[in-house]
């Protein structure tokens, strides 16, 4: 569990406040404090069998270009804020959904929908369905960010977020239908988080490019991706996702 006083979250602010004005080439003075909010933004993709690079979107207006199903984890920066990444967090997760709707969580039958920071036999969404070591795949990647047209990253190694926990469940011994009595050790304060530096400031009126890069296309041939006739693609499916954590600067991105 990450345990943080007060006076470490008047620090990110003041940091948060020096990137903002930077970014909008604006003295200090005018970024306004009380418009500073602990923050988080969380952009979640399909995975999709045979492709190799894919783009996570940033701003409502992102996911529209990308064409990013949005669903209700999901959490992007609004045209008129800006968003100062702090932590950063990439992992992969299945998404069990209302036939055909994915906007539509089935949390009545399906998986935990939670984080998956390594290959696991146990996510799964309650019918065999498991990540094939194949997956490590996804820890062998990297994540391009650009902010308005200037490279903050040109390959942020996804492998410092692989994490597989000491204690693991075992994935025979069922509790329900779907999900097992026994869970994977996970913080989610903590386990999976990365620092960043520089700081990325995310605006809602500029362009945001954060790619990621695979060794390869995204075999057919792995589980889950070639579970099609249990339903992947339609009742579920694979996502990988962006995570930050940081400040939130309401009304920012037009900031002169």
């Amino acid at each position: 569990m990450v345990v943080l006083s007060n006076r470490d979250l008047r620090e990110n602010f003041k940091v948060a406040a020096i990137m903002l004005s930077k970014a909008n080439g604006v003295k200090l003075e005018q970024v306004n404090m009380d418009d500073l909010t602990q923050g988080y933004l969380r952009s979640p993709i399909d995975l999709t069998v045979g492709v190799s690079v894919l783009q996570f979107p940033i701003t409502s207006l992102d996911s529209q270009i990308v064409g990013a199903p949005v669903i209700p984890i999901t959490m992007l920066v609004a045209s008129v804020d800006c968003f100062i990444a702090g932590m950063f967090s990439y992992y992969i997760m299945l998404w069990q959904f209302v036939a055909g709707h994915q906007e539509s969580p089935d949390f009545a039958s399906g998986n935990g929908f939670m984080p998956v920071t390594y290959a696991s036999s146990w996510d799964n969404n309650g019918t065999g369905v498991a990540w094939d070591p194949g997956c490590n795949m996804f820890w062998l990647s990297n994540i391009y960010i650009e902010v308005n047209s200037v490279v903050l990253y040109k390959a942020w190694d996804c492998s410092r977020h692989y994490y597989a926990p000491q204690s693991q469940a075992t994935p025979t011994i069922a509790g329900s239908a779907f999900i097992p009595k026994q869970k994977n050790q996970y913080d989610g304060g903590s386990d999976g988080f990365y620092p960043m530096e520089p700081l990325p400031v995310f605006s809602g009126s500029k362009q945001n490019i954060v790619r990621l890069n695979l060794p390869a296309n995204i075999p057919n041939t792995i589980s889950p991706f070639s579970l099609g006739g249990l339903g992947y693609g339609t009742t579920f499916i694979a996502k990988a996702v962006a995570h930050w954590r940081g400040v939130t600067a309401k009304n920012a991105s037009s900031l002169k």
